[in-house]
């Protein structure tokens, strides 16, 4: 049974477009409180039931908090310009629950292994626990 005190309500978004299209999307998504992106390459049937009628095309998956979900949506609505293609479609429904996953804010410098070692470090978002698991990888590496 899922323990939900470790989980969250979201949205997710999931966008049919031309081949090679997904990436350049999710790179510019990249600061829009997007908790997860996926992209797949598939194979979309044309109205044609031949073999060679089919296509591959890019399945770009987001997962977005709830407050978010329009926000995303419509960003992702004209980065794609889903609008002039034909075949291409989006839509985006509830996800029950997601577990929380959050990285722990780090400069963006980084954190040198020396002062892990060291323990004189102190990065916002890590327990201690964390940051001396830290340290024992630092000292086997």
């Amino acid at each position: 049974m899922l323990n939900q005190d470790h989980c969250r309500p979201a949205k997710l978004i999931v966008c049919i477009l031309g081949r090679g299209a997904a990436q350049s999307i999710v790179e510019q998504l990249f600061d829009e409180n997007i908790l997860l992106t996926e992209t797949l390459v598939i194979r979309n049937q044309n109205a044609l039931v031949a073999e060679e009628a089919w296509q591959e095309m890019d399945m770009l998956k987001v997962i977005v908090e709830p407050q978010f979900a329009d926000h995303v949506f419509e960003l992702i609505y004209n980065l794609s310009a889903i609008e002039l293609e034909e075949g291409h479609y989006m839509y985006q429904h509830n996800v029950p629950w997601v577990t929380h996953f959050e990285l722990p804010k780090l400069p963006k410098e980084g954190v040198p292994i020396k002062a892990i070692e060291s323990g004189k470090v102190e990065v916002e978002g890590m327990t201690l626990e964390q940051l001396q698991t830290l340290r024992i990888r630092s000292k086997k590496g």
